[in-house]
């Protein structure tokens, strides 16, 4: 059995809050999504800011991977790999590209996520991955 994956991107303002999108389905997430065929992780983080919130970023430097069990309203008993990168820089002006997906896109101070019952589980692992990994070298504040 293939297992499906999904990527992530943790993008932060000059603030180091963390840019989130709401989705319609599983609350607040950082912006990514599936990795299609024939692509690699880091084109889907590409591909997927621009599309949902039409940034250009650079400078993406794997964080983390893990493989989720994910057993929700919308995927039922399915193991999916997560790949998480952090971007050392964006570009452009933040819109939301999916209305039809993305409720809302705001940035979060990374202790507030932490707390808040909204943020989806992905986003914790990640932030807690990140703080184990990088520490607050590069930048890295939790505020």
């Amino acid at each position: 059995m293939t297992i499906k994956s999904f990527v992530r991107v943790a993008i932060q303002d000059k603030n180091n809050r963390f840019l989130l999108v709401k989705n319609k389905k599983g609350g607040w997430n950082f912006p990514g999504g599936k990795v299609e065929k024939n692509e690699d992780c880091e084109e889907t983080a590409r591909r997927e800011i621009k599309e949902e919130v039409n940034l250009i970023v650079e400078g993406l430097e794997k964080i983390a991977e893990n493989i989720f069990h994910i057993d929700d309203e919308w995927i039922n008993n399915e193991k999916w790999r997560g790949y998480f990168y952090q971007a050392s820089k964006y570009s452009g002006d933040i819109e939301n590209k999916e209305k039809a997906k993305i409720l809302e896109i705001k940035f979060w101070g990374g202790k507030d996520a932490l707390e808040n019952e909204e943020v989806n589980d992905i986003v914790k692992f990640f932030l807690r991955s990140m703080e184990i990994k990088i520490g607050t070298p590069k930048g890295l504040k939790l505020n």
